[in-house]
């Protein structure tokens, strides 16, 4: 019974193993293991004609990165368009490979946007991860094709 008492006190003694958790900030951290966090690489807008519709087209496109190529972690992108301070409309981004997300939308049906006035438009593009952690990007000069 000592012989027991004895094994079983000096397990409990024994170091445990340390695991780091990114996302709590009392947690011991292994400086080669940065915190994730989605990171834009790229975005882009842009407005065309399609001939084939008969009308205007707007396409937002979103480079996003995520630590160790993990993209299953990144839960949503959306995209933001203003009209100086004034939110004009806004849009869902899908992923469609990697870290490439996009998404087009016909001027007529699906926006409150005018390809006419592109230059006064400004975009934000926002990710979202798992765990609420987020980055944004700024495009200014949305593109006419």
């Amino acid at each position: 019974m000592m012989k027991n008492f004895a094994i079983i006190l000096f397990i409990l003694l024994l170091p445990a193993c340390v695991s780091y958790d990114p996302y709590n900030p009392y947690a011991p951290r292994d400086i080669s293991d940065p915190t994730k966090t989605p990171i834009f690489h790229d975005a882009k807008a842009s407005c065309f004609f399609e001939p084939a519709l008969n009308d205007n087209v707007w396409h937002f496109e979103a480079w996003i990165h995520y630590p160790r190529h993990d993209f299953k972690q990144l839960k949503r992108a959306y995209v933001e368009v203003y009209d100086g301070e004034y939110l004009v409309d806004w849009f869902e981004l899908y992923r469609e490979e990697g870290k490439y997300w996009d998404t087009m939308r016909m001027e007529g049906i699906g926006t409150d946007l005018f390809c006419e006035y592109f230059t006064d438009y400004s975009a934000d593009f926002i990710a979202f991860d798992h765990m609420g952690e987020s980055d944004i990007m700024t495009v200014l000069n949305f593109e006419q094709k």
